[in-house]
């Protein structure tokens, strides 16, 4: 494994409770990417790097809210720069193309943690970067892209697991929490469904624009801590992959670490690593699940469960 040292992480805020474990390695270098707390700055800030905009134009003078200068101050001379895709795709490409060129004996490695074919806006401009730039080495969470593309697959070191979380009020018999990103027919197929059978579920929707009437509206996301709470509160937890995704997503690794029962319309659950059928169990329409299972009360208990913790992503630097 590589000296801690020797690595240089760069984060959005956002992806900060995955990789926490990660940042807490003792004598590891950090920079993380967080939005101005200056309200007008804020404001700015956000102009700059909307990806609704940035479809479309890309702003002037974005990089201005990137501290070139500290991230090339911390960067561990014949070192590693560890890179989250999201706060890749924040500045400009040119930022990065200049500090490569500028310190020619640093390798520069991307970390995947979202599916190069799910709906990620993100991703649309990731996917550019990643033909357009020299990476030393690309990390991907997702078995598929890596066959396909010859990323270096990570299993499930991506997390960091929280303990002393306090189970919220919210008691649910099934929850599901994500952007809508596609999965709005599904998700109101499942709404109706549930109400039919008696099911107790909470749907918590994030999206800026879109109104839905099948679940609670977010405009923010929540608080990770927040979400821990109500997984803690729930009995089954919901995974809903959008179209062309066939790893499993966050939900699948709470299901395995806070021992949740888990229903998903992944095809491919069955051949994911850790499946337990006892817990774990697939969909492909509404009529297909077993909604006694999916509120009956249990102890769930994996047996099997992954090394999840984000700090063990420096074994795959060597």
């Amino acid at each position: 494994m590589v000296n801690s040292a020797d690595v240089l992480v760069v984060i959005d805020s956002g992806a900060y409770y995955l990789f926490k474990d990660l940042c807490a390695v003792p004598n590891i270098n950090k920079y993380i990417i967080s939005t101005p707390s200056n309200r007008v700055l804020s404001l700015g800030y956000k102009l700059h790097t909307n990806k609704q905009i940035g479809k479309y134009l890309w702003l002037p003078y974005r990089d201005l809210w990137f501290d070139y200068q500290e991230i090339e101050h911390l960067l561990p001379p014949n070192g590693y720069l560890l890179i989250n895709s999201m706060a890749m795709s924040l500045p400009t490409l040119g930022f990065w193309k200049r500090l490569k060129y500028n310190n020619p004996t640093v390798k520069f490695v991307l970390i995947l943690v979202d599916s190069m074919h799910g709906q990620s806006k993100h991703m649309m401009e990731v996917k550019k970067r990643i033909k357009n730039f020299s990476w030393d080495m690309i990390l991907s969470y997702d078995q598929n892209d890596c066959s396909e593309y010859g990323y270096r697959y990570i299993g499930f070191s991506y997390y960091s697991c929280y303990d002393n979380i306090i189970p919220s009020d919210t008691i649910s018999d099934l929850y599901y929490i994500s952007s809508l990103k596609g999965r709005g027919t599904v998700l109101r197929d499942l709404n109706k469904a549930c109400n039919e059978n008696k099911i107790n579920n909470v749907f918590k929707l994030y999206s800026l624009w879109q109104h839905a009437d099948y679940g609670k509206m977010l405009r923010t996301p929540l608080p990770y801590t927040e979400v821990l709470a109500d997984v803690l509160s729930t009995n089954c937890i919901l995974e809903v992959l959008p179209a062309g995704q066939r790893a499993q997503t966050l939900r699948y690794i709470e299901a395995l670490c806070y021992n949740k029962k888990l229903l998903s319309n992944n095809p491919e659950l069955e051949n994911i690593p850790y499946y337990d059928k006892r817990y774990m169990r697939y969909f492909s329409c509404v009529e297909e699940i077993d909604w006694k299972w999916v509120k009956e009360r249990e102890t769930v208990n994996y047996e099997n469960k992954p090394d999840t913790s984000s700090a063990t992503l420096l074994k795959y630097l060597s």
